[in-house]
């Protein structure tokens, strides 16, 4: 990275660490939050092919990591919310080539949408050479396994894997507990009837914080 170009970003937090060889497309549509770490060779992405009437179309949260090698390629926005870890190699996009037309190669007919968006939710963990891809969510707190992909929605505090990837387990709010459901039936079971995710507590944060900073000191 430049000094030019991280001037020139649209927001730029306190504290960011940019990695070695970080490649950044657009820097006017990217915003940065306040203690981002973007390891080495991370590339964030605005597609020349995709909507450049968004005004924010990479977003990093606080406090959001992001591991060698990741690729985040947005065709319209990409939403990484606080606390998210994005560990290497992973590949992120709320889009992709369209395909539909068999006479012509798909390299020749554009993006499949330029209106969607893909969010991150706060606390999330996306595993090394994940694939998430689309106008999907993945939820507060949840994990996606190394090499999997999700094309998907992801509810709050699930644990994903595979590919296509599923449910593994998941958070009973209900019962305070992760469960393992065996069957799909089980699965909607658990989510119809688990009650909600009241949201992070920023104290419990903080001293979590704290204690890291304490343990690599």
């Amino acid at each position: 990275m430049t000094n030019q170009t991280v001037k020139g970003l649209l927001h730029r937090g306190n504290n960011v660490h940019f990695g070695d060889s970080v490649r950044i497309t657009n820097d006017r549509k990217t915003w940065i939050g306040h203690n981002v770490n973007l390891n080495h060779s991370v590339e964030l992405v605005c597609h020349p092919e995709g909507n450049n009437n968004q005004e924010i179309r990479l977003k990093l949260g606080d406090r959001s990591f992001v591991g060698s090698g990741v690729i985040l390629e947005a065709y319209n926005q990409i939403i990484v919310e606080e606390d998210v870890m994005i560990a290497a190699r992973a590949y992120l996009s709320d889009s992709q080539h369209e395909f539909s037309n068999s006479l012509i190669p798909p390299a020749y007919q554009g993006a499949e949408a330029v209106d969607h968006i893909l969010t991150i939710q706060r606390g999330a963990w996306i595993g090394h050479a994940a694939t998430v891809l689309g106008n999907i969510t993945i939820g507060y707190g949840s994990v996606v396994g190394a090499n999997s992909v999700v094309t998907f929605d992801i509810p709050s505090h699930c644990v994903v894997a595979g590919n296509p990837a599923s449910v593994l387990k998941l958070y009973d709010y209900s019962e305070s507990k992760w469960v393992r459901p065996q069957t799909d039936e089980e699965l909607l079971q658990v989510l119809t009837t688990r009650g909600t995710f009241d949201g992070y507590d920023d104290k419990h944060i903080l001293e979590a914080i704290k204690s890291q900073a304490q343990r690599e000191s």
